[in-house]
């Protein structure tokens, strides 16, 4: 098993290098520092669900892990984890939230696409409906799923959250509150002036999780996010 960026790393980057300058940076900052109501109800009951999954001996993922919102709870509850960022500025940041912590916590600045699966973490997961993000293209969301899936250990959990279409007056006030404009709405795709992002209906999530033939089960968090929980070696497949 690799214990370090280097021995995972194998392909190609498949996404987007990091936005220049500090716009979408201090904008997901801000949504993440001072979330409305509703993004805090979400980001409590992931979280919660995500404990339930862990023992202390537990090896955990964080795939685009941010400013470490999550990270910094799930530290001191396992043996290890892991965060993946590609912004060095999020990194920083997260070395500072977690700062005091208790813990064995490691930041690699990499492309998640350019590891080499080891099926190594009990735990990998992806939160902030990263499937949906800007930065991940139509195409590669199967193969960020299925990426997931084999850093996952037989027996262990892959959990990925999704964001569902949701009403347009909320997420004006969403981005605006972040500092943000939303410009458009097509269809379930919102274009905003820091990127354009993804919502997923009901049938477009479980057809993204049938693709993939690992079983599955589907919480529904929110009205706004969905948890997909991916089970690597079990035997039935299905919601």
């Amino acid at each position: 098993m690799g214990n370090s960026p280097e021995d995972f790393l194998k392909s190609p980057a498949k996404i987007k290098e990091p936005r220049e300058g500090a716009k979408y940076f201090d904008q997901f900052q801000q949504m993440v520092r001072h979330p409305l109501p509703e993004m805090q109800e979400y980001f409590e009951r992931e979280l919660e669900y995500l404990s339930r999954l862990l023992t202390s001996e537990s090896s955990v993922m964080d795939i685009g892990c941010g400013p470490a919102r999550v990270m910094r709870e799930l530290a001191p509850k396992v043996k290890r984890i892991v965060g993946i960022e590609r912004d060095p500025r999020m990194i920083e940041e997260g070395k500072k939230a977690l700062e005091g912590i208790p813990g064995n916590y490691e930041f690699w600045q990499i492309d998640f696409f350019a590891l080499q699966p080891e099926q190594a973490f009990d735990l990998v997961f992806a939160s902030y409906n990263l499937p949906g993000a800007d930065d991940i293209k139509p195409e590669d969301r199967k193969l960020l799923l299925e990426k997931m899936i084999m850093n996952t250990r037989p027996g262990g959990n892959t959990v990925a959250s999704f964001w569902k279409p949701t009403d347009p007056e909320w997420l004006q006030t969403y981005y605006h509150a972040a500092g943000a404009e939303m410009r458009e709405i097509r269809g379930n795709v919102v274009e905003t002036s820091v990127g354009t992002f993804t919502r997923f209906t009901d049938d477009e999530i479980k057809q993204l999780a049938d693709s993939l033939g690992v079983p599955y089960s589907i919480k529904q968090l929110t009205s706004m996010f969905d948890l997909v929980h991916f089970h690597p070696g079990a035997e039935s497949s299905g919601v």
